[in-house]
Protein backbone atom coordinates (compact mmCIF):
# COMPACT_ATOMS: atom_id res chain seq x y z
CA UNK A 1 0.00 0.00 0.00
CA UNK A 2 1.15 3.52 -0.76
CA UNK A 3 -0.27 6.98 -0.31
CA UNK A 4 -0.98 8.95 -3.47
CA UNK A 5 -2.08 12.53 -3.92
CA UNK A 6 -5.71 12.71 -5.01
CA UNK A 7 -4.58 14.62 -8.09
CA UNK A 8 -2.55 11.57 -9.22
CA UNK A 9 -5.47 9.13 -8.90
CA UNK A 10 -7.74 8.99 -11.95
CA UNK A 11 -11.42 8.21 -11.64
CA UNK A 12 -12.52 5.31 -13.81
CA UNK A 13 -14.93 6.67 -16.41
CA UNK A 14 -16.09 3.14 -17.21
CA UNK A 15 -17.30 2.51 -13.67
CA UNK A 16 -21.09 2.12 -13.80
CA UNK A 17 -21.56 2.69 -10.06
CA UNK A 18 -22.73 6.11 -8.96
CA UNK A 19 -23.90 7.29 -5.58
CA UNK A 20 -26.18 10.31 -5.65
CA UNK A 21 -27.25 12.97 -3.20
CA UNK A 22 -28.21 11.58 0.21
CA UNK A 23 -26.22 8.35 -0.11
CA UNK A 24 -23.14 10.25 -1.27
CA UNK A 25 -23.50 12.61 1.69
CA UNK A 26 -23.64 9.54 3.95
CA UNK A 27 -20.39 8.27 2.44
CA UNK A 28 -18.71 11.66 3.01
CA UNK A 29 -19.90 11.65 6.63
CA UNK A 30 -18.78 8.06 7.11
CA UNK A 31 -15.26 8.88 5.90
CA UNK A 32 -15.16 12.04 8.00
CA UNK A 33 -16.21 10.24 11.18
CA UNK A 34 -14.10 7.10 10.59
CA UNK A 35 -11.07 7.99 8.45
CA UNK A 36 -9.27 4.79 9.47
CA UNK A 37 -11.64 2.93 7.15
CA UNK A 38 -9.59 4.29 4.24
CA UNK A 39 -6.60 2.34 5.53
CA UNK A 40 -8.72 -0.80 5.91
CA UNK A 41 -10.26 -0.40 2.42
CA UNK A 42 -7.71 1.46 0.29
CA UNK A 43 -8.43 2.60 -3.22
CA UNK A 44 -7.42 -0.06 -5.76
CA UNK A 45 -5.65 1.30 -8.85
CA UNK A 46 -4.03 -0.06 -12.00
CA UNK A 47 -0.55 0.77 -13.33
CA UNK A 48 -1.80 4.09 -14.69
CA UNK A 49 -3.41 5.06 -11.35
CA UNK A 50 -6.92 4.54 -12.74
CA UNK A 51 -9.33 3.43 -10.02
CA UNK A 52 -10.44 -0.19 -10.18
CA UNK A 53 -12.16 -0.08 -6.79
CA UNK A 54 -13.06 3.00 -4.77
CA UNK A 55 -14.32 5.55 -7.30
CA UNK A 56 -16.92 6.88 -4.89
CA UNK A 57 -14.43 7.06 -2.01
CA UNK A 58 -12.13 9.08 -4.27
CA UNK A 59 -15.00 11.39 -5.15
CA UNK A 60 -15.90 11.72 -1.45
CA UNK A 61 -12.29 12.58 -0.56
CA UNK A 62 -12.28 15.26 -3.25
CA UNK A 63 -15.44 16.70 -1.68
CA UNK A 64 -13.85 16.61 1.79
CA UNK A 65 -10.82 18.45 0.42
CA UNK A 66 -13.11 21.36 -0.47
CA UNK A 67 -14.91 21.53 2.89
CA UNK A 68 -14.06 24.26 5.36
CA UNK A 69 -13.23 23.48 8.98
CA UNK A 70 -16.68 24.73 9.94
CA UNK A 71 -18.38 22.45 7.42
CA UNK A 72 -16.39 19.44 8.59
CA UNK A 73 -17.23 20.22 12.22
CA UNK A 74 -20.93 20.58 11.41
CA UNK A 75 -21.05 17.21 9.63
CA UNK A 76 -19.06 15.36 12.29
CA UNK A 77 -21.22 16.80 15.08
CA UNK A 78 -24.27 15.09 13.58
CA UNK A 79 -22.84 11.76 14.79
CA UNK A 80 -24.43 11.47 18.23
CA UNK A 81 -21.91 8.84 19.38
CA UNK A 82 -19.01 11.30 19.45
CA UNK A 83 -17.83 13.36 22.42
CA UNK A 84 -16.44 16.88 22.06
CA UNK A 85 -12.84 15.64 22.36
CA UNK A 86 -13.40 13.07 19.61
CA UNK A 87 -14.97 15.68 17.36
CA UNK A 88 -12.01 17.99 17.89
CA UNK A 89 -9.55 15.16 17.13
CA UNK A 90 -11.39 14.25 13.94
CA UNK A 91 -11.50 17.86 12.76
CA UNK A 92 -7.77 18.20 13.51
CA UNK A 93 -7.09 14.99 11.54
CA UNK A 94 -8.87 16.33 8.45
CA UNK A 95 -7.27 19.78 8.71
CA UNK A 96 -3.86 18.07 8.75
CA UNK A 97 -4.91 15.75 5.90
CA UNK A 98 -5.86 18.73 3.74
CA UNK A 99 -2.19 19.68 3.49
CA UNK A 100 -1.37 16.36 1.80
CA UNK A 101 -4.72 15.53 0.17
CA UNK A 102 -3.73 11.92 -0.33
CA UNK A 103 -5.30 8.50 -0.07
CA UNK A 104 -4.10 4.99 0.64
CA UNK A 105 -3.91 3.05 -2.60
CA UNK A 106 -3.02 -0.47 -3.63
CA UNK A 107 -1.76 -1.25 -7.12
CA UNK A 108 -3.36 -4.26 -8.70
CA UNK A 109 -1.44 -4.43 -11.95
CA UNK A 110 -2.89 -7.85 -12.74
CA UNK A 111 -6.48 -6.52 -12.80
CA UNK A 112 -8.32 -4.50 -15.42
Amino acid sequence: MERLKLSKIKANGKNPRLIKDENFDKLVKSLLVFPRMLELRPIVIDNENVVLGGNMRLRALKRIAKLSTEEITKIVKTDQRLHDEEIAAIVDYWNTWKRAKDAPAVKADDLT
